[in-house]
């Protein structure tokens, strides 16, 4: 092998290892960044609690459900959907440490 086909061998060995980097970087953020559906799951089946209990916990999966702000946007979520699908049901609110109560007051 020839000093120059060395070269072009090598070039074309870091080129491929650099594209191997940026396909495992962009990866990494793609799976960092999408959404899985798990708040939303987690929505269903507390509105479903909620009519069978007539009380529920509200917490997130994140942190194990210790995460004021994951918390506070499920909360959030939560209500939404109670406002757009069930308006006829009187729901109230109130707080425990990290996590949100929500019962049924009439409905």
């Amino acid at each position: 092998m020839t000093n120059k086909e060395k070269v072009i061998e090598g070039q074309a060995e870091r080129e491929r290892l650099r594209d191997e980097e940026f396909a495992r970087k962009r990866k990494e953020y793609e799976e960092s960044i999408r959404a899985t559906g798990r708040t939303t799951r987690l929505i269903d089946n507390y509105v479903q609690e909620l009519f069978r209990k007539r009380e529920v916990v509200l917490k997130d999966h994140h942190n194990d459900g210790e995460d004021y702000r994951a918390n506070g946007y499920l909360a959030t979520k939560f209500k939404d959907r109670m406002n757009l699908e069930h308006k006829a049901i009187e729901v109230k609110y109130y707080n425990r440490g990290n996590a949100l109560i929500a019962k049924i007051v009439k409905g």
